[in-house]
């Protein structure tokens, strides 16, 4: 069964540059037309890219089986993003997973915003943090 078959659609052609720097495939955005549910596939070579893989959670999407990321793993990507959307994302799973383990989160983004001379990444996703409400 062949892509179109299976409802799939591809919204973004291969990015060669940018997987080629980061040594992650990341072919491009994917879409599944019976549910509108869109996918980004990135398989990372990277330390991070190699946990999050191992750490995905499998579930039922649409009576598709799929391995997604744990919300702690989202966390990270949202952060590096920086995309209004994925801030708006943030504060979601923050708000919605008062139970998360962000202490992994933030020394993943800690490393990435080092790695990418990027310090203000940190700063963003520690002012998200101290926005929460209080665990109780």
């Amino acid at each position: 069964m062949g892509a179109s078959e299976a409802g799939i659609e591809w919204l973004i052609a291969f990015r060669r540059p940018f997987s080629l720097r980061w040594r992650i495939w990341c072919g491009g955005w994917i879409r599944h037309t019976t549910s509108w549910i869109d996918v980004d596939p990135t398989f990372g070579e990277l330390p991070f890219g190699r946990a999050a893989v191992a750490n995905c959670e499998n579930h039922d999407v649409g009576g598709i089986r799929v391995r997604l990321p744990r919300v702690e793993d989202l966390l990270v990507m949202k952060a590096i993003a920086r995309r209004p959307k994925d801030v708006e994302d943030l504060q979601g799973l923050l708000a919605a997973h008062p139970e998360l383990d962000v202490a992994s989160a933030r020394r993943w983004i800690r490393e990435f915003a080092i790695a990418m001379s990027m310090p203000d990444m940190l700063r963003e996703f520690d002012a998200l943090l101290a926005q929460r409400p209080p665990q109780g």
